[in-house]
């Protein structure tokens, strides 16, 4: 016969043995809303060859979709299946013209959730507005655009936490015995709550990094526009740790910065980094006719280093949704998710100050500061760091 005590640790573990299995079947359909927008948006793109388009947002509007549908244009903008120069006509990227004419599964990132969540313009709304718009984007299985399991979360949360039990398995087993609800929206609200103000943007982003890291991962095996089936797989759109280049035995450099000010710094810096050997790389510079979508995306991915000028004009367009310079910040936003201890994007401070001036996918990464330190002594330092 047992005793109390044993029955009890029993009928807990059980509990906790169900909750798995319901959550491994909660992962056959997690991501479904996610597709079926997907598709459905792309599915107006699906006569359309590379750089062709529409004024989606008209079109959009027109049909009275859900907000939820501009959610998955910024979704499918940073994982460049569409983009936009002026925020209004939507043109095929290549990644959408190959998924819609081929037969590929349909695979994701999600974005920096501070970024998706507008994080700073509800931030004055409140711990519960934050919580709730977050739950909308991860809670409900067939609803979720990134849905996102307790273990994931708890992990994720964790070390903001005082006091917090070692593993979700803990947690679960306190909130048990202490007839604490175990409802997931509950605890992952009760426990939000308890973040400092300063926290939510970094545990938002690293929630949606844990995403990307196939903790929480799907994709969809489908031909594009008709199936609804999913499977899961892990570090699957993640699977690089690898930091490119073409070019052995030297330094290739990509320049992103705004075109429309403070050429001259930039220039000369680009100059003396020549001079020293280091090959640089400006698509203001392409030939007339190149592909500058094309060209950005390739030139950042395989340069062996990325310099990033900053300044609060840089800021501002590269978290906006037009223009070269917010499709180069979605490319080096999407590589720094694949590999969070890449040193490959460095900033160059040359207006202003780090903390106005620096875009939130790299807000606290080491950098060069020409406002502050003399123009010949910082360039030597940025020469040294990047031939050694």
């Amino acid at each position: 016969m047992l005793h109390k005590g044993h029955s009890l640790d029993i009928l807990i573990r059980l509990f906790i043995r169900n909750k798995y299995l319901r959550h491994q079947k909660e992962i056959m359909d997690m991501n479904y809303n996610l597709k079926k927008i997907s598709d459905s948006i792309l599915s107006y793109f699906e006569d359309c060859n590379p750089g062709q388009g529409l004024f989606l947002l008209r079109t959009i509007n027109a049909r009275k979709s859900s907000s939820t549908y501009y959610s998955v244009i910024y979704i499918l903008l940073f994982n460049e299946f569409i983009y936009s120069d002026d925020g209004r006509f939507y043109r095929l990227g290549q990644n959408g013209f190959d998924y819609l004419q081929g037969d590929e599964s349909l695979t994701l990132s999600a974005p920096p959730f501070s970024l998706l969540l507008s994080l700073e313009q509800i931030k004055d709304k409140g711990a519960d507005f934050i919580f709730n718009e977050l739950w909308k984007l991860i809670g409900k299985t067939d609803e979720a655009l990134f849905y996102v399991d307790g273990p994931t979360y708890y992990n994720t949360i964790k070390p903001y936490i005082k006091g917090a039990y070692p593993t979700y398995s803990d947690f679960i087993e306190h909130l048990a015995k202490n007839n604490g609800s175990t409802s997931r929206i509950k605890w992952y609200r009760t426990l939000f709550l308890q973040l400092q103000d300063e926290n939510f943007g970094h545990f938002l982003d690293q929630l949606s990094d844990a995403i990307n890291q196939g903790k929480n991962q799907s994709v969809i095996d489908a031909s594009p526009i008709q199936s609804n089936t999913f499977q899961e797989v892990s570090n699957v759109a993640l699977n690089s740790n690898v930091e490119n280049t073409s070019f052995t035995g030297g330094t290739t450099v990509f320049i992103s910065y705004s075109w429309d000010e403070y050429k001259e710094i930039v220039h000369k810096i680009a100059k003396r980094l020549q001079e020293a050997g280091i090959k640089v790389l400006i698509d203001e510079e392409a030939p007339y006719g190149t592909d500058l979508v094309n060209y950005m995306n390739k030139e950042i991915k395989k340069c062996s280093k990325c310099l990033v000028f900053l300044t609060p004009n840089y800021k501002e367009k590269s978290e906006s949704t037009k223009g070269g310079v917010a499709y180069e910040g979605r490319v080096i936003s999407k590589e720094i998710c694949k590999n969070q201890e890449t040193t490959k994007f460095i900033p160059v401070l040359i207006s202003g100050d780090f903390d106005s001036c620096t875009p939130d996918f790299l807000y606290g990464r080491k950098g060069f500061d020409f406002v502050s330190n003399l123009f010949d002594e910082e360039i030597d330092r940025m020469i040294e760091a990047l031939v050694c």
